[in-house]
């Protein structure tokens, strides 16, 4: 699986915003039905630019994984705002970056123009919301889905895929008879 950054709303301003209760109650409701029973309302919403710049430059120096998990559950679950230098430079810190260095990203041009790159290609592919898989052709699972959207959605990926792939055992058995046919002795 391929992380790529998406910012889901570019407009949210820098100080970030309030919650909209109604919509992140409903999505608790549906994280405990995950057995996301850690979930929390946040109590803010952050303008997500310089913590998704973060995510790019941990994924240039083999880090996304782990900045991504622990992003995940500073927020969801511990409530930290992932705003502010202090918050980014110990997410930085948590997976082994270099907190001087990180910080830069967060506010470079490279990283915060890749982060506008990739969220002007998943918003040209449809992508409007988090998280958004791609299965492969016109399949896309978006948002928080139940769990069986996303294993109707493996399993289409998986068929299609094996159909894709020539059949190895029509190929070996011919090679194999050949192969016998030479080891024949002749009369």
């Amino acid at each position: 699986m391929d992380w790529q950054p998406f910012e889901v709303d570019p407009d949210t301003p820098e100080e970030g915003l309030p919650p909209v209760r109604s919509w992140y109650e409903g999505f608790a409701a549906m994280a405990r039905g995950f057995g996301l029973d850690a979930y929390q309302v946040p109590s803010w919403v952050p303008n997500a630019r310089r913590v998704t710049a973060l995510a790019e430059y941990a994924r240039d120096h083999g880090k996304l994984d782990a900045l991504r998990e622990r992003a995940m559950a500073a927020y969801w679950e511990a409530q930290r705002n992932l705003d502010g230098p202090d918050e980014l430079g110990a997410l930085a810190a948590e997976v082994g970056l270099d907190v001087k260095k990180a910080l830069k990203a967060c506010t470079s041009k490279k990283y915060l123009a890749r982060v506008e790159e990739k969220r002007a290609e998943a918003q040209a592919r449809g992508v409007r919301g988090v998280p958004a898989v791609d299965f492969g052709g016109d399949v896309w699972v978006v948002g928080a889905q139940p769990y069986e959207n996303f294993w109707r959605a493996a399993s289409w990926a998986l068929e299609q895929a094996a159909k894709s792939k020539p059949s190895t055992r029509a190929a070996s058995g011919r090679k194999a008879s050949k192969k016998a046919a030479r080891a024949r002795p002749r009369e």
